[in-house]
């Protein structure tokens, strides 16, 4: 199975913070404003897969 393909493209809240490493890496990327959460009309929050692998490029990036 590929990896990649496992993980949905937008995600609730508790998997994008295990996408991520965690709750506090989530609440300082949308803090930095690198990460925009997306609310629907029903109150559910979700977060694109995209924005956020371009989030873990910049702190990778940051850290080098």
């Amino acid at each position: 199975m590929n990896l990649i393909a496992a993980w949905p493209r937008f995600m609730r809240p508790e998997l994008a913070e295990e996408y991520v490493g965690g709750r506090t890496m989530l609440a300082k990327m949308v803090e930095q404003e690198l990460v925009k959460p997306r609310v629907q009309g029903n109150k559910l929050t979700l977060y694109d897969k995209l924005e956020l692998d371009a989030a873990c490029d910049a702190f990778k990036s940051m850290d080098a």
